[in-house]
This record gives C-alpha cells, structure tokens and sequence, in this order.
C-alpha cells in the first residue's frame, strides 16, 4: 500500500448515469428525458488531447510563446462524446482554457468558450452545462454555461455566475445540480439555468479530509477525502504521497458497504488486484473525527495493525 502506482495514462470520459424520473431539464427549455452524461477534467494527466485529430488551441489566452505547444504540453483535457460530434475541453490552471465543438471528422466547427476554465460538464445531448472555475493566489471564481443544440451548432442559452470555484457538484434525482463552494463557503443549486443559495444542511455536500502515515518502510502520506451528504459518505478519494513529497497520486474509492461505524471501501492503487479496507469513524475530544483504517481481512480492531488519519479540515 506504501507504493506509489503510475498516474493514470488515458482520459477518464465520464459515464452516463440516467436519471429516469428527471423534473429539470439542464437549460431553460430544454428536453429531461434523456439521460445525462457527465464528464470531468482529468487532473491525473497533462499532455496533448486524447483525439485522432489536431487541436485549434488559438483560444487560449494569456499562453505565452505558441499556444498550440503550450497547451498540448501543458493541458489537462476533457471530451464528451455525442453522436453528431466532439466537445472537446482544454484546462490551462490559470493561464486559461477553452472549450471547442468539433465534427466527427475532426473539422473545428465553433468555439464555445474562450478564457473561462472548464472543469465539468452535464450533457443529454441536446443541452449542455460546463462549469468553469479556478482558486488561484486571492482569486476564486465560479460559472455555469448553459447552451442549447441548435441544428449542428450549440446556441448559448444562459451564464450563472458563483460568488467562488464550485469544486463539489452533485447531480440530484430531479435533474438539479447542488454545488458545494471552495473551502466550504457555501452551498448553491442550480436548475434550469436558476441558481439559488441553499443552507448547509441535511441536503448540501460537504468534504472532509483526513491525514496520516503509514509506518512500515518508507513512511508515505496517506490521505483520505471524504464527501459527505447529510451524515452519509457519498463519494471519496484516497491519496498517496511520496516520502520527500515530489509525488502525489489520487485514486477515487468505492464504497462497497456502509456499517454502524464506518464504510469499507475498494481502491485500485494499481497493484496486482484492488485493495480492500475497512475505515472506522471516531469522534476526537476536540470535537473533530478520526478514521482508522485497516486491511479488510485484518479488521479494525485496536490490537490489529491499522493507520489512523486525523481531520485536516
């Protein structure tokens, strides 16, 4: 477990999860009855786009020297996939990103935007949602664009603007999304192109992480990020980080069943099968939590080898 795995060398495409019961179309207008495809900007790789064709990086602001070099060197990429054509999505950090609308064949067919720095996208194939964001220094900005399939080009319906960078959305069963702020500071909704503030309650996401090391050879970083809706863990990611911290990898977690105490959950760290362990949940005396982790055949017992992370923030 102390060994770090190779970052991950493909584009993740997202899955399309169907929301059968969908109340909300994702723009104003729009169709819910098909499905929504959600993808996201992989953070694992930087390089060129993971396309047959070559990529009019021209929309890239504020690159330096040749943007095409700059960005198929320096681009953290995303593509939605649809039948009539490519979306295809370039992240930059700050000095910019865009997101472009090609053909199947690979002929630029529009710009969709140009400066505002993709990180997410909802699509049901006739309406698209790309939300945009970036903490960097003093500055934290959020958006949601919201566009429309007119014929075979996308009509830009609405932009939602967000008080800070959204890094928490949750897709919800009525076609809602509910996006949690950067560093917690707030909670909004989104349906149909309406944004509105919700309180951080029972139905708001909300992140933990937690830190801790492993103590048997090269003492590497664990860490443990936790989404929580309500008091339920909905989603995590666990972390590895090098001895001398010049290297971390991220590896999303499955939970595979929840108990009175805590979750197992699987990871894939890219060894010879998927880890298993149990992680169990403790309130500390400052009132934070502790998660002790252990090899699920192990358990978590206190007289077993196990890691305990402590709440970071």
């Amino acid at each position: 477990m102390n060994t770090l795995g190779p970052i991950l060398a493909m584009v993740l495409l997202g899955a399309c999860r169907g929301v059968p019961s969908r109340t909300f179309p994702l723009v104003e207008g729009a169709g819910c009855a098909a499905a929504v495809q959600r993808v996201d900007i992989d953070w694992h790789v930087s390089g060129p786009p993971p396309v047959t064709f070559d990529v009019d990086c021209t929309s890239l602001p504020y690159a330096k020297g040749s943007e095409r070099e700059f960005c198929y060197s320096n681009g953290y990429w995303a593509i939605v996939n649809l039948p009539t054509g490519l979306i295809v999505a370039c992240n930059c950090g700050e000095f910019g990103g865009f997101v472009l609308w090609y053909s199947r064949a690979g002929e630029l067919q529009q710009t969709l935007l140009a400066g505002d720095i993709p990180k997410s996208f909802l699509c049901d194939g006739e309406s698209l949602v790309c939300i945009t964001g970036l903490s960097h220094l003093s500055i934290s900005e959020g958006a949601l664009h919201g566009f429309r399939l007119q014929g075979d080009r996308w009509q830009h319906v609405a932009t939602s603007r967000l008080p800070s960078e959204a890094d928490r959305v949750q897709l919800e069963p009525d076609g809602g999304l509910l996006l949690g702020l950067h560093r917690d500071e707030g909670a909004y909704r989104y349906r149909a192109g309406h944004l509105e503030a919700v309180a951080l309650g029972a139905s708001a996401a909300r992140r933990a992480t937690f830190a801790g090391s492993s103590k048997n050879g090269d003492e590497a970083s664990i860490g443990l990020e936790l989404t929580f809706v309500g008091e339920q863990i909905e989603s995590g990611m666990f972390s590895v980080i090098a001895p001398n911290g010049s290297e971390r990898v991220d590896y999303p977690i499955e939970i595979v069943e929840r108990h009175s105490e805590g979750f197992t959950f699987r990871v894939d760290l890219r060894t010879s099968k998927p880890s298993k362990f149990v992680a169990r949940l403790s309130r500390n005396s400052n009132g934070t939590m502790s998660v002790r982790l252990a090899d699920a055949g192990t358990g978590v017992d206190e007289q077993r080898p196990a890691i305990v992370l402590q709440f970071v923030h």
